[in-house]
C-alpha cells in the first residue's frame, strides 16, 4: 500500500507543476482567449482539483483505524484549509452567478428585477402570460421533434432567470470558477520558499519570453501573431502573443513588478557597503549586479516591450506601480537604500527607450495631454452604462452580458460594437449588479488590505521583496482596469489570482531557509463520516460534469466552426439542396451538443434563409388564368419555415439581441409575400398574410427598440418595407 508520507508529497508536486504549466502557456497561447485554449485551461484546473481530491481521500483513507475498512470507518474528515479574506467573498460571488442562473416565476423576476421583467414583456410575445412565440411556431414547423412541447423545455417554459442570457452567464462562472480554483489551490499547496520561488521564476520567464517575442515581431514588421497566426477578431496591429496590445501591457504590468521584488528581495541586507572606500564599494555592487544580472536584464527588456505596446493606460499604470514600489520601500528602515535599484532600473529602461527609439511613445502619450481626442468615446460608453446600472441594479443583467444588451443604452452615433464597457468596474456593476459589485469588490480591498498590514510587520526580505512586488502588480492591474477590460482576457485573469495567491503566501513567510515551512492561518473543518463520504463524491461528481460540459462546449464549437468553413466554400458555388446538407449538419452537431447557444440557432438560421434566396431564384413565370404568375421554387416554404423555427429559438435565448429580432421580423415578412403562391400551408400553420405582416412590423420594431442608433438595421428596414 502507498504511504500517506509519500502519496501527499506527489499529489502537491502534481498541483506545484500544473499551476507552473497554466502560469506558461496560458499568455503564450493568444492570451487563451479562443474556445479551445481556455476549454483546456479548464480542463487542467479542473485536473489539479481532482488531484488535490485525491490527496484529502488518500490522508483519510491512509490514516489508521485498527480493525474497520474504508466505508465501516468511524474516524472523522479532519480538512485543514487556508484562510484569506478573499475565500469567502469569491464563494459569495460564485453563489451570486448559480443563482443568476435559477430560472424563476415572473412574479419573483418583477420583484428582484423589474427591469429584467420589462425587458421579457417587451421582447418575448405573451410572456409570462404564454409561452413565447406560441401563437406562430406551433410544433409542425419548430423543428424540434426530439423536444415536445411542455412547461419544462429550456425554450417553451415561462420561468426564465435573471440572466438574460444564460449560455454566456454559464461560460463566464466556468471562467470564474476556474480562476477561484487556481487561487484555491496555490494558497493550499504552495508551503514552502522554494515552491514559491518556482512559481515566480515561471511567471517571470515567461513575461521575459512573452516581451523577446513582441520586440522581434515589432523590428520584423509582421502583421501576425508568431509570424503566421491571423485572429479571427482583427487583423494587424498585434503585439507579442496577444491579440489587443492593451492586453499585453496589462499582462506584463503585474510580471515586471513581481520581478523587481525577487530582485529587491534576492539583495542582502545583512552587508552594508562601507562608506568612504569605493573600490570597495564598486566591488559589492559589481558583485551584486553580476548575480542577478539576467533578472535585470529581463526586467529591463519586459519595461522596454510594455512602452513599444504603445498603450497609454498600461504605460501610465506601470509608472504609477514603479513610484508605488519606490514609495513603499520607504516605510521600512531596512529597505530604504534598496530605492536606489528602482532609480537604476528606470535609467536601463529610458536608455534602452533611447536606444530602441522613443518617438512613438512620445507621440503616443502626447494625445494625453488632450483629453477630448485621448479618452474619445469611452466616457460616454461609461455614461451610457450608468444608465444601464440604474436600470438593473440589484443583480444586473447576468456575468457577461453587457454586450447584449448595451446597444439600447447607447447614445454614440458610430456603429462599432461594444463588446465591453472598457471599464471592469462599471462592467461588473451592470452584469452582477451592486450585490455583485459590493461582494466581490469588498473581498479585494479587504484581501489587500490584510496584505498591506501583515507586510507591514515583516522583516524577512524576501517576503518584504514578493510581497511589495504582488501588491503592486495587483494594484497595477485594478488601475488599469479603470479604462481596460482585463480581467476578460482568460490570461490576464487567472494571473491576477496566482499573483494574489503568490502575495498572501509570501507576506506570511517568516524563516531564512527555502524549506522552512510557511506559517499561513489554518481553519480546520471537520466531517463526520457519513458527510465525508457524502462530500466527497458530490465533488467528484461535481468536478465530472463540469468537465463533460466543458468538453460539449469546445466540441460544439468545433463542429461550428466547420459549418462557417463549409460555407465560405459554398459561397464560390452554387447554392443547391445537395450541398446545404454539410453544413445544416454541422450545425445541427453544434446544437445537439450546447443546445443554449444561440449564435448557433441563429446561424442555422442564416443558413436556411440562404437556402430560401437561392430557390426562390430558381423559380419561373408561369401563365395561371390568363395571368402571370412568379413561381418560386418547390423547398422555399420549406426553407423559410426553417430560418423562422431557428431565428425564434436565437431570440428566445437571447431576447436582447436586435439583429436575432431583424431577421424574425424579415422571414415573417418573406412567408406573407409567399403565402399567396402556399395559402394552404402558411394559413393552417402560422396565419394570413396579414397576420404575418403585423407579426413582421412587430419583431422590426422590438429590433430598433434594442439597438436604436443602428443604422444598418433601419436602413434595411426601409428598404425592404420600400420593396
Amino acid at each position: 500500500m502507498i504511504s500517506k508520507n509519500l502519496f501527499s508529497p506527489i499529489c502537491d508536486r502534481v498541483i506545484e507543476f500544473g499551476l507552473i504549466l497554466l502560469v506558461i502557456t496560458t499568455p503564450l497561447a493568444l492570451g487563451t482567449v479562443h474556445v479551445r485554449a481556455y476549454t483546456l485551461m479548464e480542463l487542467v484546473v479542473l485536473l489539479l482539483l481532482f488531484v488535490w481530491v485525491l490527496k484529502v481521500t488518500a490522508a483519510y483513507v491512509f490514516t489508521p483505524l485498527a480493525g474497520k475498512s474504508f466505508f465501516q470507518r468511524q474516524s472523522p474528515l479532519r480538512l485543514p484549509l487556508i484562510t484569506t479574506p478573499l475565500n469567502i467573498a469569491l464563494l459569495l460571488f460564485l453563489g451570486l452567478i448559480l443563482f443568476q442562473l435559477i430560472p424563476l416565476p415572473s412574479s419573483i423576476i418583477k420583484v428582484l428585477s423589474p427591469s429584467t421583467y420589462n425587458l421579457y414583456q417587451e421582447t418575448l410575445p405573451g410572456w409570462p402570460q404564454a409561452t413565447a412565440y406560441e401563437s406562430i411556431l406551433p410544433d409542425a414547423i419548430d423543428g424540434e421533434a426530439a423536444h415536445p412541447r411542455s412547461a419544462t423545455h429550456p425554450l417553451t417554459t415561462t420561468w426564465r432567470p435573471i440572466s438574460i442570457y444564460s449560455h454566456e452567464t454559464t461560460a463566464e462562472l466556468l471562467k470564474f470558477f476556474t480562476y477561484s480554483v487556481v487561487f484555491f489551490l496555490l494558497i493550499n499547496t504552495v508551503r514552502t520558499m522554494i515552491q514559491l520561488r518556482r512559481l515566480i521564476l515561471a511567471v517571470v520567464v515567461t513575461g521575459v519570453a512573452a516581451s523577446f517575442i513582441a520586440l522581434l515581431q515589432l523590428l520584423s514588421g509582421t502583421d501576425k501573431i508568431y509570424w503566421f497566426w491571423l485572429s479571427p477578431y482583427k487583423v494587424g496591429d498585434y503585439f507579442g502573443p496577444f491579440v489587443n496590445p492593451n492586453h499585453f501591457a496589462g499582462y506584463l504590468e503585474m510580471v515586471i513588478p513581481l520581478a523587481m521584488g525577487l530582485l529587491i528581495a534576492q539583495f542582502s541586507t545583512g552587508k552594508r557597503i562601507p562608506a568612504g572606500n569605493w573600490r570597495r564599494r564598486l566591488s559589492l555592487i559589481e558583485a551584486h549586479l553580476a548575480k542577478n544580472a539576467l533578472l535585470i536584464f529581463g526586467i529591463v527588456l519586459m519595461s522596454a516591450s510594455l512602452f513599444f505596446s504603445l498603450s497609454r493606460g498600461g504605460i501610465v499604470t506601470f509608472l504609477f506601480s514603479l513610484v508605488f514600489f519606490f514609495c513603499a520601500l520607504g516605510f521600512k528602515r531596512t529597505q530604504k537604500r534598496k530605492r536606489k535599484v528602482v532609480l537604476v532600473i528606470f535609467g536601463l529602461v529610458f536608455m534602452v527607450l533611447i536606444w530602441l527609439g522613443i518617438g512613438p511613445i512620445l507621440r503616443e502619450l502626447s494625445t494625453l495631454l488632450n483629453l477630448r481626442t485621448a479618452a474619445a468615446q469611452r466616457p460616454l460608453v461609461w455614461k451610457d452604462t450608468w444608465v444601464l446600472i440604474n436600470d438593473f441594479p440589484l443583480f444586473g443583467l447576468g456575468l457577461g452580458n453587457f454586450q447584449y444588451l448595451y446597444p439600447r443604452y447607447k447614445t454614440i452615433v458610430s456603429q462599432a460594437f461594444w463588446d465591453h464597457a472598457h471599464n471592469d468596474y462599471l462592467e461588473l456593476l451592470a452584469d452582477a449588479g451592486w450585490v455583485g459589485g459590493i461582494v466581490l469588490g469588498g473581498g479585494l480591498v479587504w484581501f489587500l488590505a490584510s496584505i498591506a498590514l501583515k507586510w507591514h510587520r515583516r522583516r524577512n526580505p524576501f517576503a518584504v521583496g514578493i510581497g511589495l512586488g504582488g501588491g503592486a502588480g495587483i494594484l497595477s492591474l485594478l488601475a488599469h482596469n479603470i479604462v481596460e477590460f482585463n480581467f476578460h482576457l482568460p490570461a490576464n485573469a487567472l494571473l491576477f489570482f496566482v499573483i494574489c495567491g503568490l502575495a498572501v503566501v509570501a507576506v506570511h513567510f517568516q524563516g531564512d531557509q527555502e524549506k522552512d515551512p510557511i506559517a499561513l492561518p489554518v481553519r480546520t473543518i471537520t466531517l463526520t463520516p457519513a458527510a465525508s463520504l457524502i462530500t466527497l463524491a458530490l465533488t467528484v461528481f461535481l468536478i465530472g460534469t463540469l468537465a463533460v460540459v466543458m468538453v460539449k462546449t469546445c466540441r460544439s464549437d468545433r463542429y461550428f466552426q466547420r459549418a462557417k468553413r463549409v460555407s465560405t466554400q459554398e459561397l464560390a458555388v452554387e447554392i443547391t439542396a445537395a450541398n446545404d446538407s454539410m453544413a445544416a449538419i454541422e450545425l445541427r452537431k453544434a446544437i445537439s451538443l450546447d443546445p443554449t447557444n444561440a449564435r448557433y440557432h441563429y446561424e442555422l438560421g442564416r443558413h436556411y434563409v440562404g437556402m430560401m434566396s437561392a430557390t426562390w431564384k430558381q423559380g419561373a413565370w408561369v401563365m395561371e388564368k390568363g395571368r402571370w404568375v412568379f413561381r418560386a421554387g418547390e423547398p422555399t416554404v420549406e426553407y423559410a419555415c426553417e430560418s423562422l423555427g431557428a431565428f425564434s429559438r436565437a431570440v428566445r435565448l437571447a431576447p436582447s439581441n436586435a439583429w436575432y429580432h431583424f431577421n424574425l421580423g424579415w422571414v415573417l415578412m418573406q412567408l406573407g409575400e409567399l403565402s399567396e403562391d402556399t395559402m394552404a400551408v402558411t394559413e393552417r400553420v402560422m396565419g394570413t398574410p396579414s397576420q404575418l405582416s403585423a407579426d413582421s412590423e412587430i419583431e422590426f420594431r422590438r429590433a430598433l427598440s434594442l439597438d436604436p442608433t443602428n443604422t444598418h438595421i433601419q436602413q434595411i428596414i426601409d428598404k425592404e418595407r420600400v420593396r
